[in-house]
């Protein structure tokens, strides 16, 4: 199956075609071409001046006097916290993007009705290995991944000083 390494780029969906082909469906997602890569004008024009996630970080967490006059300004100010709040969680797909379990959509998709969500696409039942085409052949047991992730052996203060 071609599409067991999700060769479709921003969020394309992959489609196979016979047994050795596939195409992408790019439909909404602001790219075309074989693999969905490349921008439309709109896109093109959006990425050009959208600035990034890490550039809007460091704009935020530097230059202190020019926030201190900023913070005097309320309409100013306002305008300043809802875009940071709203770039924030833009950075978030919602409504999920793949919330079934099945490698087609199904309503309850569609309807975005499930109880759990991933960022990915489901990977076919005839790929070589759970992840697609790279990776163990096993997945590990679950409980291990969240001893190993989760579990916090060490307190670590967060750099900046807060308690988030």
């Amino acid at each position: 199956n071609p599409c067991c390494s999700n060769p479709c780029q921003n969020r394309g969906e992959c489609l196979s075609v016979g047994f050795d082909r596939y195409k992408c469906d790019c439909t909404r997602t602001g790219y075309y071409g074989e693999n969905c890569t490349t921008p439309e004008f709109l896109t093109r024009i959006k990425l050009l001046l959208k600035p990034t996630p890490n550039t809007v970080h460091y704009i935020l967490t530097h230059f202190k006097g020019v926030w201190n006059i900023v913070n005097n300004i309320p309409f100013l100010r306002n305008a300043i916290m809802k875009y940071v709040l709203t770039s924030r969680s833009h950075l978030i797909d919602s409504p999920p993007t793949y919330n079934a379990h099945y490698g087609y959509k199904s309503w309850e998709a569609f309807s975005n009705l499930s109880y759990y969500t991933r960022a990915l696409p489901p990977v076919a039942d005839d790929c070589p290995t759970p992840m697609g085409v790279k990776g163990k052949k096993e997945l590990p047991d679950s409980n291990e991944v969240l001893e190993k992730v989760l579990l916090r052996r060490k307190f670590i203060p967060d750099p900046q000083g807060t308690n988030m």
